[in-house]
């Protein structure tokens, strides 16, 4: 390979971890100048508490990242944001080094599969962040249920809910919401508004639903125990179409993965048995087209084979 494809190759990733390394010493350098303001200045006790608060609360809403980290926090994710911009960056790198390496591709191609690389990241976490998602709203209409079944032999919503808490299984991100909510119902704030405060750090579509309907009971008044009855019939609905769709999900996810393995293990075959085979094709204006069409066509058909799968009913 000439030695100035390599260099090309080779720049993308060298600009970018350059910035990665300077955006990280540029955060570190600010946070360690104001740890240091704050244990060398004068300040009283309480006025150094309250910089501490100021700073915290400051570092929350440092922007994007910071937002986004909150998210994938509420939902239970571990990964931070930064983490997964640096792997984007890595994977742009290896897309646009592999493509030389395998394709021999010119400019255009090159960054073209460097983009799809880095983005898989975030594709990747939105799957995972779907998944999730699926997983805490079985998970709530399970509770529910649990909840009506509490309420049917004359228990409040508030002990109902403690006892949610406090028997059987729970994941820890539905048992720090299912708290919040009987925490704001004990200290007297609807019900209704309560699980709209779930939905709101959840961004669930059941539970707003389900907010909605104790909106409906609190302002026309009746019986909660019919309707909790009723959103216990709706929860087991609800439950069998989840379990469906999941199901039908898996299946599509599987064919997925034969469409694209099965390029991808011909191309890879092709380039063990013999490098030279693509030649300069890809390096070509023809050719880097023909690529980025193909290419384009393989990822919007995955998509909209994703787009639907998820049905909504």
């Amino acid at each position: 390979m000439p030695i100035s494809k390599t260099v090309l190759a080779l720049m993308p990733f060298t600009v970018c971890l350059l910035w990665a390394l300077w955006m990280f010493q540029r955060a570190q350098k600010r946070e360690k100048n104001l740890d240091l303001l704050l244990r060398n200045s004068s300040m009283t006790a309480e006025e150094k508490q309250i910089a501490s608060l100021t700073q915290q609360h400051n570092k929350q809403k440092a922007g994007f990242l910071a937002e986004m980290n909150a998210k994938m926090n509420v939902l239970g994710i571990e990964y931070k944001m930064e983490s997964l911009i640096a792997c984007s960056v890595l994977l742009f790198a290896i897309g646009c080094i592999g493509s030389v390496l395998i394709f021999k591709s010119g400019m255009i191609l090159m960054v073209y599969l460097g983009i799809l690389c880095s983005l898989s990241v975030f594709v990747g976490m939105n799957s995972l962040i779907e998944k999730k998602k699926n997983q805490l709203t079985l998970e709530f209409l399970e509770k529910m249920r649990d909840t009506a079944t509490y309420l049917s032999i004359g228990k409040n919503l508030d002990n109902a809910l403690y006892e949610v808490l406090t028997t059987g299984t729970i994941s820890p991100v539905m048992e720090r919401e299912l708290e919040a909510v009987r925490q704001e119902i004990y200290l007297h704030q609807n019900a209704s508004e309560a699980f709209m405060n779930m939905y709101e750090r959840l961004q669930i579509e059941d539970i707003r639903m389900y907010a909605r309907t104790l909106a409906v009971f609190e302002e026309s008044g009746g019986n909660l125990i019919t309707v909790m009855k009723a959103n216990d019939q709706y929860a087991t609905s609800r439950i069998e179409i989840k379990n469906s769709q999941d199901v039908f999900i898996k299946s599509q996810k599987t064919s997925q993965k034969f469409v694209i393995g099965i390029p991808l293990i011909l191309i890879i075959g092709v380039f063990l048995i013999n490098p030279s085979f693509f030649g300069g094709y890809y390096a070509t204006p023809t050719g880097e087209g023909i690529a980025i069409v193909c290419i384009t066509v393989l990822v919007l058909g995955v998509w909209l084979s994703n787009k639907t799968a998820k049905i909504t009913i």
